[in-house]
Order: structure tokens, then sequence, then C-alpha cells
């Protein structure tokens, strides 16, 4: 399998949230939409996309936050208390 195809595989599975998870899941959908929808996309942002997105924040943070020696609630306090401040590299 070549590494675009790796990147577009599916797999499907069934399983069930707590509530409070799928509020946030919708929530997060929500917000999502509004952004592509800024972008002039006139697609609608499934659920499985918006969890998509959620677990690749949920990476991303986890590789910054282990590359600072950190666990991800404490690269969020260390973020929200302006302790570490995230740049993007320079081009």
């Amino acid at each position: 399998m070549t590494q675009l195809q790796h990147k577009h595989a599916r797999a499907v599975r069934v399983f069930s949230l707590p509530l409070h998870a799928f509020g946030h899941l919708k929530a997060f959908a929500r917000l999502y939409q509004e952004q592509v929808t800024l972008k002039g996309d006139g697609r609608t942002v499934t659920n499985s996309e918006a969890l998509c997105n959620i677990l690749q924040d949920h990476a991303n943070m986890s590789l910054v936050a282990t590359m600072n020696g950190l666990t991800i609630p404490e690269l969020c306090s260390a973020l929200l208390h302006r302790d570490l401040i995230l740049t993007k590299p320079a081009a």
C-alpha cells in the first residue's frame, strides 16, 4: 500500500459514545462547518470528518507535548497561562 493509499484507507467500525462526548463532537462539527462554509466550500462536514479532525488535533498536541517534555494537560495549561508560546517555523 502506498503512502497516499494508506492516507485515504478507511476502517469502518460501529461504536457508541457517551452523550457528553457526542455533544462535543457535534459542537466541533458545527464550528468546523462554519470554517468550511466561510471558505466557500459547499460540502457538509460529517461526524466522521469531525472526529478525524479531533483525533488529528490530539495527535499533533501529543507530538508537541512530547517534544516539550509535557503531557497534553500540562501543554494546554502552559499555553493557557502563556508559559509556552507556539509559533510556526519560518518558511
